[in-house]
């Protein structure tokens, strides 16, 4: 009598190899996206506000107070960019959810330059316009401020409408009128 022995079949290996090759690629793209998916759901705020009575001052050379209210309570986060299209960055954000939002950039480390202005943007309005200016570390607001950037386009433009530019409202009533004019001469 004969002894065979059993011979693996090489196809057969090699089809499981690629069964599992193809379940892991399609697979982790499910996973990673809902991982994405979850912490973009996640980051956001879970109510939409808009913010009133913004004010923002220089408190030091290198740092700001910013204030605001919101009609409900919610937990703030700020940003700050050079210019409005500009790259953001952490600014700082609230302790707790609240309706009375003060926060101080040097709380978290955030150093800004004495010679620049920023604009501020926060998680709770779901847009990308700025929600106020924090101006340039100097005795007046209206530093660096062009008079011809004042135009008929400009003026007469609040927070929410296109084109409004934070910077141009220098006393931080949320419109662009030409009582700011006055304050740049």
């Amino acid at each position: 009598m004969q002894n065979y022995t059993k011979i693996k079949n090489p196809f057969k290996i090699e089809k499981r190899r690629n069964l599992v090759a193809a379940s892991i690629l399609i697979i982790l793209p499910l996973v990673l996206g809902g991982v994405f998916f979850v912490q973009q759901y996640r980051s956001r705020a879970n109510v939409l506000t808009k913010p009133e009575e913004f004010h923002a001052s220089r408190v030091s050379a290198t740092s700001a107070q910013v204030n605001f209210v919101t009609t409900q309570s919610v937990k703030a986060t700020i940003m700050c960019a050079v210019s409005q299209k500009g790259v953001k960055f952490f600014c700082g954000e609230d302790s707790a959810a609240t309706v009375q939002h003060s926060i101080l950039t040097s709380d978290f480390s955030v150093n800004l330059n004495t010679g620049q202005g920023y604009y501020v943007f926060s998680n709770i309005t779901g847009d990308d316009l700025p929600i106020g200016y924090i101006p340039a570390d100097t005795t007046n607001p209206a530093f660096g401020l062009d008079f011809n950037a004042y135009n008929d386009e400009s003026l007469g433009l609040c927070y929410g409408d296109e084109g409004f530019n934070p910077q141009l409202d220098v006393n931080q009533d949320g419109c662009v009128f030409t009582n700011d004019l006055v304050e740049v001469y």
